[in-house]
């Protein structure tokens, strides 16, 4: 536990809030879920060793780069998840007291830091998506969404300026440089058209070139949107 801090009522009933703090390289908009369970298993232990106590909750992520700084607050001990929580905390011991037990594994936010992430029977078929990696992908969609609409911008714009510069312009404000110019045009190698009719050369000058990791995020169209798409209409 980070830290808690104890207060007493004017009517002699005592609080204890809890705060866990997270550093962390960019605010979320929302809180991970594993961060809400971990302060959820901390708020629960706080609460059995003071019975009658107010007990409270939130996190304080702080980006270390910025000085960034949000806290989420409003949380309290919930005896259902404490104890769902408690119980897979009980598992996790058992499994590495008997190694016979197989451990029931699922995915999250940290499984990238995990050594045994290869060959994990989570990663296996397909795999069920935590909560805070869909907060991630429905982050990414919103700013994909804004740099396609940016991008437009950016091309009308562009196109409003150079109807007014033209193709040879030089200018200035207080502020602001402002050039046209023509760019000549250059040749590039066909490297398809070079391994059909020349199979030898392009042998010996090929080389090559790094792998990348490709990122797919869609949304998936349900059968309800297309009927409530008609009904908008």
């Amino acid at each position: 536990m980070d830290f808690h801090f104890r207060f007493r009522r004017e009517d002699g009933r005592g609080r204890i809030h809890v705060l866990e703090l997270k550093s962390t390289d960019g605010i979320p908009g929302e809180p991970y879920g594993s961060w809400i369970n971990q302060l959820h298993v901390q708020m629960g232990f706080v609460r059995l060793h003071n019975p009658g106590w107010e007990i409270t909750g939130s996190i304080l992520a702080v980006d270390l780069n910025s000085g960034a700084w949000q806290e989420f607050n409003g949380y309290a001990p919930q005896d259902l998840v404490f104890e769902v929580l408690l119980n897979k905390g009980i598992h996790i011991w058992e499994c590495l007291q008997d190694e016979t037990l197989a451990p029931v594994v699922e995915s999250g936010l940290l499984c990238d830091h995990c050594p045994y992430r290869l060959g994990c029977p989570a990663f296996g078929g397909e795999v069920a998506i935590p909560n805070e990696i869909l907060l991630l992908a429905e982050s990414y969609l919103r700013l994909y969404a804004r740099k396609a609409q940016a991008d437009r911008d950016l091309k009308k714009l562009k196109e409003d300026i150079l109807s007014f510069t033209g193709s040879a312009f030089r200018g200035a404000a207080e502020d602001v440089l402002l050039a046209a110019y023509d760019v000549a045009p250059g040749e590039m190698i066909d490297a398809g058209l070079l391994k059909e009719r020349y199979p030898e050369i392009y042998e010996e000058v090929k080389k090559e070139k790094a792998g990348f990791t490709r990122l797919d995020i869609k949304r998936v169209k349900t059968q309800a949107q297309p009927n409530a798409a008609r009904q908008a209409a």
